[in-house]
Order: C-alpha cells, then sequence, then structure tokens
C-alpha cells in the first residue's frame, strides 16, 4: 500500500453488526442524575404512596434492615441511595443497549430487573421471605414494583433527553 500525500489510514469508529443500530451512549451526569431522582421518588412512594394504597405506613429503614434504635439507620438509608444513584445507574448504562425499545421502555424494564433482584435476594436475606411475603405479602411487593417501575421510568426518561452535542 502506497503511503503518500493523501492515502494515510483514518481511524474508524466501530458500528454496530450490520442491520442493526447503535444506541447512542447516555452521558454520564444525565444517569447519575436519573438514578438520583428515581432514587428519591421510590423512597417517597414507600413512604407516602404506600400508606394511600394499603393503609398502613411503612418504616423504609426496618425495611431495610436497621432499627431506628440503632445508631446504622443513617447508614443503611446512605447505602440505600448509593446503590439507587450510583451502582444502578451503571447497570442501567451497561444493559441499555441490550434492552429493547425507547429510553422510557428500557428503563422500566430496567426498574422491573432491579425490583426481582431486590425482592428475590436482598428482602429474602432479611427474614421476611421472598418479596416480603412475611412481612405485608402483596401490598408489600406491589408498592415496591410501583416505586421500581418509577425509578426506572425516571432513569430512562432522563437519560433518554436529548443532550448538548458537546454531551
Amino acid at each position: 500500500m502506497a503511503t503518500g500525500a493523501g492515502t494515510e489510514r483514518t481511524h474508524r469508529v466501530p458500528c454496530a453488526m450490520p442491520g442493526t443500530r447503535r444506541v447512542a451512549e447516555p452521558a454520564v451526569s444525565r444517569l447519575f442524575l436519573g438514578g438520583a431522582g428515581g432514587t428519591v421518588a421510590l423512597t417517597l412512594i414507600v413512604l407516602f404512596g404506600e400508606p394511600i394504597m394499603t393503609g398502613r405506613t411503612s418504616d423504609i429503614v426496618r425495611l431495610l434492615g436497621a432499627d431506628l434504635k440503632n445508631p446504622h439507620w443513617a447508614g443503611v438509608l446512605l447505602v440505600h441511595f448509593f446503590n439507587g444513584a450510583v451502582l444502578f445507574p451503571l447497570g442501567f448504562a451497561f444493559f441499555a443497549a441490550r434492552l429493547p425499545g425507547p429510553w422510557v421502555v428500557k428503563g422500566l424494564i430496567w426498574g422491573s430487573i432491579v425490583w426481582l433482584v431486590a425482592h428475590g435476594m436482598a428482602v429474602a436475606m432479611l427474614g421476611v421471605g421472598y418479596f416480603g411475603y412475611n412481612a405485608r405479602g402483596l401490598t408489600t411487593a406491589a408498592t415496591s414494583l410501583a416505586g421500581h417501575w418509577v425509578y426506572g421510568g425516571l432513569q430512562g426518561l432522563i437519560v433518554g433527553i436529548p443532550g448538548r452535542k458537546g454531551d
């Protein structure tokens, strides 16, 4: 191959497989903003939405495995917020290209996945049974699913907002 003027090789950006579209990667700031907004919304649904839906108040700290008399209750909420605002948005960024549909649908699917993991494993390890069966049964699982859908929907909605050219 000749290496004269005008024949230098250009760097080509890898593209998606033929016949598929490449999904635009979201801005990191919007990933974390979506996670933070979704976590706040999920927490508000558990605190205020569950009493409206079930007639009973929910102690989110107790549900997460701590007691208010224990000094570690603030740490439990901090870990909950860290998971929702940092770790799960990174997971969403990884899986978003593999999920179907527009960003909001991707977020709703992601919220369902997070809910399955949370209730299938984490809540079961707290001793209240799978999907909170020993706590309040179906109402606990349904309220949590609604909250995780709001979490995922906000995550997808905020990430999917078209950004500036510099994003």
